[in-house]
C-alpha cells in the first residue's frame, strides 16, 4: 500500500471471506452443521460425541465452527457454540479474521449485535490491523459501522499503513458511507503511513463519486501532498483519470471562497431563466437558423465548463429546471400578450377556459414546488429503538442514519431533499421537489393541467400564424411553409416548436404516473423493485405487489383515501402466498 507510486492500494491484500472459504459437507462435520444452523446435529456432535466446540480440523481455513454461524447468519446455531464453550474472539490462521468480522463483512447486524454482547472484542486487529469496524466499511454495511460506533469503536482508527475507515470508503468508492463517517466526525484530511489523506485515495483508484462526496463536505484540503509530493489532482493525472484530475486541480487552484448550497441554488436559477431568454432571443433575432442554433450551442458548451466546478449535483436540489420553467412561462406570457391573443380574441370559450386553467395551475406548481411531499419526522431519535430490536431478536426496521428515524414501507431517503419520504414515488426536478404521499395527486393534477396549457398554448400559436398575411394555406410543402413561419413571427413559431415537443415526454410521463395508479405501485418500486423484499414473493422470489386491489378505481381510492398510515407502516400483515392482494 505505501509503495504507491508502484500501484499498490490499500484494498489489495483485502479479501472476502467467501472467496477462501469452501466447506465439503459431511453428516457428522461440526462447521457443516454450523453452516447450515444445524443445532440438533451440533448437539449430537459436541455432547454426546465430545467434538471439540473450537476445533479447527478437517478446515482448510484454520477456522471455527463459530465462524461458519457467524458467516451464514444462524443465530441460534451461534447461541449453541457460545453457551458450549465457543471461543469469541479465535482468529482464523490466514488472516486472523475473528466471527465478529465475518459477521461484520456480511452485514448480519443480529450477529454482530450478540457477539458483542457476549463480550467479543470489537477493537481487536487482524493480521493487517483491520478491526470490525474497517470490515464494515470496506463492504458498505453502514448500519453495522454506525452500530461499532456506538459500542466505542474511533471513527478514524488506523490499519498496520494508518488507514482509517474513511479512506477504505473512499477507495471503495461507498459515497453514502463517507457522508455517514464525515457526519460522526472522521477527520478528512488525516494521512496515512505514506501521507495519502482519503481524497488521495479516490484519485488514486478514479473515485469520482467519492471524491466529490469528500469535497462537498467542504473541508478536504485538496493541496496536501504525499510523501512522494503528489497532490491528489496530480495522482489522477498520472492515473490517466483526466476529468477526476481536472475537477481536483480547480479545487485546488480555486482561490474564490466555496458558495453555499443555498447561493449556489440561486445561481442555478439565474443561469437557467436568463439563459433560456438568450436562446430564444438569439434564435428569433438571427439572420440564420442553423447560424442561431450553433452560436447558442457554443454558448452552452463555454457555460457548461465554465460553471462546471459550481454545478449542484444529484446530492443538492438544483433549480435549474424550475428556471426554464419560470422562464419558458414569463416568455409565452408576453408572446400571448403581444401577439396571439389579437388573433384569437374570437375564440371567447377557448380564451376563458385557457386563462381558468392558468389560473389554477401557477399557484398549484409554486405550492407543489414549496410543499411537504411527506416527509418523516425526524424529531425523535429512533436509534433505541433499532437497538431494541436487536436485543429482544425482533425483525429489524428499516434505518435511515442521515435522518436517524426508522424507515416504513415505501419510504426513501431523498439524496437531493436529504430527507425521508414518505410513499416516495420520485425526485421531480422540474418542481426541484419529491413527490411522495402528501403530493402524489395534486402532482398528477399539476402534469394535466401543464399537459393540457401546452396543446391549448400552441394551438393559439397555430391560429395565429395562420392568421398572418401572405401565411400559407396549408402546412405542406414544409419547405415554403416552416421558413415563411420562422421569418414572419420567429419567436411564436419557436414557441410552438417549444409547447409541442413538451407535450410529446409530458405524455409519456402522465402514462407512466397512470400505470403506476392502476397497479398501486410507485415510480421507484418499478425501478428499483428488485431492491425490496417487500416486492419479492416469499416462496418463488418472483415480483409481488402486496398493495394492488385488482383494479384502477379500488388503487385510485386507496391513492386519495390511504387505507394505512405511509408514515408509520414498517411490515406488511403475514402474507398468504395464495392472496397477492393483502391489504384489501
Amino acid at each position: 500500500m505505501h509503495q504507491h507510486h508502484g500501484g499498490g492500494a490499500c484494498c489489495d491484500h483485502h479479501h472476502d471471506s467467501n472467496n477462501n472459504a469452501q466447506l465439503t459437507p459431511t453428516t457428522k462435520d461440526i462447521f457443516f452443521a454450523a453452516s447450515i444452523g444445524d443445532v440438533g446435529l451440533l448437539k449430537q456432535l459436541i455432547e454426546v460425541e465430545h467434538v471439540d466446540v473450537n476445533s479447527r480440523q478437517g478446515d482448510s481455513n484454520g477456522v471455527t465452527a463459530l465462524h461458519w454461524a457467524a458467516l451464514k447468519n444462524n443465530l441460534e446455531a451461534l447461541k449453541f457454540l457460545c453457551d458450549n464453550g465457543a471461543e469469541l474472539d479465535a482468529p482464523n490462521v490466514n488472516e486472523g479474521h475473528t466471527p465478529l468480522m465475518w459477521a461484520c463483512i456480511e452485514g448480519h447486524l443480529k450477529i454482530v449485535h450478540y457477539l458483542l454482547e457476549q463480550g467479543a472484542d470489537a477493537h481487536k486487529v487482524d493480521l493487517r490491523g483491520y478491526n470490525a469496524l474497517h470490515h464494515a466499511v470496506q463492504y458498505n454495511q453502514t448500519i453495522d459501522a454506525h452500530f461499532l460506533i456506538t459500542k466505542g469503536l474511533y471513527v478514524d482508527c488506523k490499519d498496520n499503513e494508518g488507514h482509517t475507515p474513511l479512506m477504505w470508503a473512499a477507495y471503495m468508492d461507498h459515497d453514502d458511507a463517507i457522508r455517514y463517517l464525515l457526519s460522526q466526525g472522521s477527520d478528512v484530511n488525516v494521512a496515512d503511513n505514506g501521507g495519502l489523506t482519503a481524497l488521495h485515495w479516490a484519485a488514486l483508484k478514479g473515485k469520482t463519486k467519492a471524491a466529490k462526496a469528500l469535497l462537498d463536505d467542504g473541508h478536504a484540503n485538496s493541496c496536501i501532498r504525499d510523501k512522494e509530493g503528489e497532490s491528489p489532482s496530480a495522482m489522477a493525472l498520472r492515473k490517466g483519470f483526466v476529468k477526476l484530475a481536472k475537477m481536483l486541480k480547480q479545487r485546488e487552484t480555486s482561490t474564490v471562497p466555496r458558495w453555499s448550497e443555498k447561493q449556489l441554488s440561486v445561481l442555478w436559477f439565474c443561469v437557467s431563466f436568463i439563459g433560456f431568454l438568450y436562446i430564444f432571443t438569439l434564435l428569433s433575432q438571427f439572420p440564420s437558423f442553423l447560424g442561431g442554433l450553433f452560436i447558442v450551442l457554443v454558448s452552452i458548451y463555454v457555460a457548461r465548463y465554465s460553471l462546471a466546478n459550481l454545478w449542484l449535483d444529484v446530492s443538492h436540489r438544483n433549480p435549474l429546471w424550475v428556471g426554464v420553467i419560470a422562464s419558458s412561462y414569463s416568455l409565452s406570457v408576453f408572446a400571448y400578450l403581444t401577439v396571439t391573443i389579437q388573433y384569437t380574441g374570437s375564440y371567447v370559450v377557448e380564451t376563458v377556459l385557457f386563462l381558468l386553467l392558468n389560473v389554477v395551475f401557477v399557484p398549484l406548481y409554486i405550492k407543489l414546488a414549496l410543499s411537504d411531499p411527506g416527509y418523516i419526522d425526524t424529531s425523535q431519535n429512533e436509534w433505541k429503538l433499532f437497538v431494541s430490536a436487536l436485543e429482544h431478536d425482533q425483525p429489524l426496521p428499516q434505518f435511515c442514519l442521515t435522518c436517524m428515524v426508522r424507515k416504513p414501507i415505501r419510504a426513501k431517503h431523498c439524496r437531493s431533499c436529504h430527507k425521508c419520504i414518505a410513499r416516495f414515488d420520485h425526485h421531480c426536478g422540474w418542481i426541484n421537489n419529491c413527490v411522495g404521499e402528501k403530493n402524489h395527486l395534486p402532482f398528477l393534477a399539476c402534469l394535466i393541467l401543464v399537459l393540457i396549457n401546452h396543446i391549448m398554448f400552441a394551438r393559439f400559436c397555430i391560429i395565429a400564424l395562420g392568421s398572418l398575411p401572405d401565411a400559407p394555406a396549408g402546412l405542406f410543402p414544409l419547405s415554403y411553409s416552416i421558413p415563411f413561419y420562422f421569418q414572419a413571427s420567429p419567436l411564436v413559431f419557436l414557441l410552438v416548436c417549444f409547447h409541442l415537443s413538451n407535450v410529446g415526454w409530458e405524455s409519456w410521463l402522465l402514462f407512466g404516473l397512470l400505470k403506476g395508479i392502476r397497479d398501486n405501485i410507485t415510480t421507484n418500486e418499478l425501478l428499483n423493485g428488485h431492491r425490496y423484499d417487500y416486492l419479492q414473493h416469499s416462496v418463488t422470489g418472483a415480483f409481488y405487489n402486496p398493495f394492488n386491489r385488482g383494479n384502477f378505481i379500488s388503487n385510485l381510492k386507496d391513492l386519495i383515501t390511504p387505507s394505512v398510515d405511509w408514515h408509520h407502516l414498517y411490515h406488511l400483515p403475514s402474507r398468504n402466498n395464495n392472496n397477492q392482494h393483502l391489504l384489501c
